[in-house]
């Protein structure tokens, strides 16, 4: 019996996304209906973060979930993303299969129970079977994504450019994990358009496939070494 794949979006609905609203409804519902098109069993849970944090979806059958609306997808407050993220992996740490898509336009600004160092150990400590994909919009997400713990970050526009490509990411990243885990989802490279996007010839913006391809001896590693080694790296640079 295959796995049931868990979907976790966490997104960011704070004021400084307000351009974006209707760009974000938009793709994610398209995303939604891409990945309910797809074989497989899966739940979708989405949580939606300001100052406060709101779960609208809570492990419910992937056909069952919702498309968003202007009502649900409703801007407003500051940026309290490590709580978003705390609280929501906290609930699911016993799921076996997921994969976890952030999305975000502003830097951590009013957390008040998960500190960084809190994300990162429960990140770190789900990585190990979990696939997770942080896209930031005109944010440095390598930096800020690294600091909580993810090794899959994408670079994008705060533009509508940026958010079809956030979405695209998310949904050929899913689609992938959902069949044949990370070993396959690993080898979907993130499309970055932002101001902070890396050259394509840096190896920290190429799929971990890639990068065991491009290093000989590496094939005895698994997914989750071969990512910490090229993290190392990069930042050693």
């Amino acid at each position: 019996m295959s796995k049931t794949t868990h979907i976790i979006c966490i997104l960011d609905r704070s004021t400084s996304m307000g351009g974006q609203q209707d760009e974000v409804i938009r793709n994610f519902n398209k995303f939604l209906e891409e990945q309910q098109a797809v074989e497989g069993k899966a739940k979708m849970t989405l949580a939606l973060f300001d100052s406060g944090y709101e779960l609208l979806y809570d492990k419910v059958k992937l056909q069952d979930a919702k498309p968003l609306t202007r009502e649900t997808f409703k801007i407003q407050g500051s940026t309290a993303m490590n709580d978003a993220i705390g609280k929501t992996l906290s609930r699911l740490m016993n799921k076996k299969k997921a994969i976890v898509l952030i999305h975000t336009d502003g830097d951590e600004n009013s957390s008040v129970k998960y500190s960084q160092g809190a994300v990162k150990e429960l990140v770190d400590t789900l990585k190990k079977k979990w696939e997770f994909i942080f896209v930031g919009g005109d944010i440095n997400a390598k930096q800020t994504g690294s600091n909580l713990g993810f090794i899959r970050t994408a670079n994008v526009s705060n533009t509508g450019t940026g958010t079809v490509n956030t979405y695209a990411n998310f949904s050929n990243t899913t689609s992938a994990y959902r069949a044949g885990g990370l070993s396959a989802s690993a080898k979907v490279g993130l499309v970055e358009d932002g101001k902070f996007a890396v050259d394509s010839s840096d190896s920290s913006n190429k799929s971990v496939f890639d990068f065991s391809l491009e290093n000989p001896g590496l094939d005895n590693l698994s997914i989750s070494d071969l990512a910490d080694l090229k993290a190392q790296i990069h930042n050693k640079k």
